[in-house]
Formats: C-alpha cells, sequence, structure tokens
C-alpha cells in the first residue's frame, strides 16, 4: 500500500458507519412509504425517494466489495469465496446461495 492510500481498515469502518446511516435511511424511507400508501394510495415522489436509497446502499456495497477486492490482491489468496453481504428489498427470501453460508457460519459458533 502506497503511504498515499488510505489504511483499509480504517476505509472498511468508515464504509461500515456510511452503510449503517444509508440503511437507516432507507428503513425509514420504506416505513414512511408505507404508512402513506395506507392512509393515500402509492406515491410516486415517496416509491423515489425509497428506490434512492436503495440505488445508496448498492452503490455503498459496490464500494465495500472493491475494497475486499483490493485487499484481497494485496494480501493473496486465501483458498474459498468469502461473501460479505448481499441486499435483499423488504419482504424479499435470502437467496439460495446465501443459506449454506450461515449453516457454515452456525457451525462456527461455540456452544
Amino acid at each position: 500500500m502506497n503511504s498515499g492510500e488510505r489504511d483499509p481498515f480504517a476505509t472498511w469502518q468508515s464504509l461500515m458507519r456510511e452503510w449503517d446511516a444509508a440503511h437507516a435511511h432507507y428503513l425509514a424511507a420504506v416505513e414512511a412509504k408505507r404508512q402513506v400508501e395506507v392512509l393515500n394510495g402509492p406515491t410516486e415522489e415517496l416509491a423515489a425517494i425509497a428506490e434512492n436509497a436503495m440505488a445508496d446502499l448498492e452503490v455503498i456495497k459496490a464500494r465495500i466489495g472493491d475494497l475486499v477486492a483490493a485487499t484481497g490482491k494485496a494480501r493473496g489468496p486465501i483458498g474459498d469465496s468469502i461473501i460479505v453481504g448481499s441486499i435483499r428489498r423488504a419482504g424479499e427470501e435470502p437467496a439460495q446461495a446465501e443459506r449454506p453460508v450461515a449453516k457454515a457460519l452456525g457451525k462456527l459458533r461455540r456452544p
């Protein structure tokens, strides 16, 4: 890593703070949209806000993926894939590929 580059761990922490804030914004947008739709029906403005909030999450997730990839290249191979996370819209079920990871992580937990 060049001296002008930021420490990957500090970048990770910053991205996680951005993710937490963007996720809270997304949840608030979805909840506001739901509440207004119950009373007044669908509104394009609130739908656009929720979609923009999701787009913000997707951008941050891509930046997280870029950081993980760049750090992995600098570190060398570890012999297996790492799934950092996934984005699901409210009410969506986890993708089939996510379930084995959850099972594997469950096996790692100590009793």
